[in-house]
């Protein structure tokens, strides 16, 4: 593997093939240690071996690309798949459209399946990241968790009742209220998400963040505020969803409130 720190132009990633962010306070730099919310990016370093331990990092996967490792709490329906560029969060520029690595969604998937390094273990499987106000870390994960029960059947009536759609056109137009679970308060908490379906799984191999700007200029215009939740479809394909504070009826920035990270829901 390349290390990027020998790069003398514009960071690479590892394989050179897909160029890395310029170092900035939106993406983050390389030199970036020493702090609690830089703990997952110096555990990326110390998976691809350009830092020694610590921290200790219990690594599932390493490619090119990214690293798969545990979430916390470490549970088996608990993990997360990073970049192995420095990408602070979903608020980066960079992410959201070409030359960058396009594929974080699709490998997370990958990855979350029987066959994958971090194989889900629960009823459904969600995908997520949350907005830079929701997190705590500044190194871009997207969280492989449990889907909370219930939130399928919610969008699929939501799809039967004709409120949801797969015309990317009308993502934006397309607000529909979910009910998840606040685990920290113990309470139910409804808020109002960007709905599509995704028809087919190979739907899912694109640079999802590219594609959520595309189609909601809303979501392009404040990148720090959004989360994006991926979740299967019980008729194929999946249901992608997106918010922010500002979607009308009462949005969230946090993906939290529909995955299961640690024990059963509710």
């Amino acid at each position: 593997m390349r290390n990027p720190e020998e790069s003398t132009g514009r960071q690479t990633s590892f394989s050179g093939m897909f160029p890395c962010p310029d170092p900035s306070a939106e993406c983050g730099h390389r030199d970036d240690h020493g702090r609690d919310n830089f703990l997952l990016w110096e555990k990326v370093l110390v998976s691809v071996g350009v830092q020694q331990p610590p921290p200790k990092v219990d690594c599932l996967k390493r490619t090119d690309n990214y690293v798969v490792l545990h979430g916390s709490p470490e549970t088996n329906h608990n993990y997360i798949l990073l970049p192995t560029c420095r990408v602070a969060g979903i608020e980066c520029p960079y992410i959201w459209g070409p030359p960058a690595y396009p594929f974080y969604w699709n490998d997370a998937w990958s990855e979350a399946q029987v066959s994958g390094a971090a194989q889900v273990t629960y009823a459904d499987i969600g995908l997520g990241v949350n907005s830079k106000p929701a997190r705590t870390q500044d190194q871009l994960h997207i969280h492989m968790a449990g889907i909370l029960s219930g939130v399928q059947g919610q969008l699929n009536s939501h799809e039967k009742a004709g409120r949801v759609t797969s015309d990317p056109k009308k993502w934006q137009q397309q607000i529909v209220p979910v009910e998840g679970f606040d685990h920290q308060k113990r309470q139910t908490a409804t808020r109002h998400y960007r709905a599509l379906i995704f028809t087919s799984k190979a739907d899912l191999n694109q640079n999802m963040f590219e594609f959520l700007g595309r189609h909601v200029p809303a979501a392009h215009a404040d990148k720090a505020a959004q989360t994006m939740i991926v979740t299967p479809r019980n008729a194929g394909g999946f249901y992608v969803l997106n918010s922010d504070p500002a979607v009308s009826g009462g949005g969230t920035g946090t993906c939290d409130l529909l995955l299961v990270y640690d024990k059963p829901d509710r």
